[in-house]
């Protein structure tokens, strides 16, 4: 039996909430920390491995998420 640690678990969640966003919608970081009452830098850090997978990608500015 294989253990997903924590971090595994909240990727995972925020995959989830990203799936049911609209195709090339983005999302502000302040949105999902709160959604999964998570602190905006740990939320950069799974998301920081999330893109380097390729599985997300990051826009700045007003429009960003």
């Amino acid at each position: 039996m294989y253990k997903i640690s924590t971090r595994g678990q909240y990727a995972l969640l925020i995959m989830t909430d990203l799936a049911e966003l609209p195709e090339n919608t983005f999302i502000p970081l302040k949105i999902l920390s709160h959604r999964r009452n998570l602190s905006v830098k740990y939320l950069e850090q799974i998301l920081i491995q999330l893109s380097k997978a390729g599985l997300v990608t990051g826009s700045r500015g007003n429009n960003g998420g």
